[in-house]
């Protein structure tokens, strides 16, 4: 256990050398000490669950994908072709085209791109 040795920099705010290595900040309202951030264990499980919830969401992007390309591809080659060389935009319009069958990949690679970017941001990336 580290002892962390706190000096006043007036304003009820409180500064550490520890602290501002590990860019936490701490207040000190009605005298009682606040830590806002996240170090030690607190920290880590965030970041491996925010790995997790990346690998979750980069699995379920690749399968919505996979979706829409197999539809594609029953649309047509051009599709298909189209769909691999400027996906997001034939994504969207094949979603016009065919919404009924576009809709369930098309959410769960939509869903799959959110998991990854905020459990990309939970992990500190």
């Amino acid at each position: 256990m580290r002892e962390v040795r706190l000096e006043s920099i007036g304003n009820g705010q409180v500064w550490s050398p520890v602290a501002a290595k590990e860019k936490i900040t701490l207040a000190v309202p009605n005298g009682k000490l606040v830590n806002f951030g996240t170090s030690g264990k607190d920290g880590h499980v965030m970041v491996i669950a925010g790995y997790i919830l990346a690998i979750i969401g980069c699995i379920a992007f690749l399968l919505g994908e996979l979706k829409m390309l197999a539809i594609s591809y029953r649309h047509g080659f051009g599709w298909l072709l189209a769909c691999l060389l400027i996906a997001p935009l034939c994504w969207l319009l094949l979603l016009m085209v065919d919404f009924k069958s576009m809709a369930k990949p098309f959410g769960l690679a939509v869903c799959g791109a959110l998991a990854v970017g905020i459990g990309a941001t939970m992990a500190g990336h």
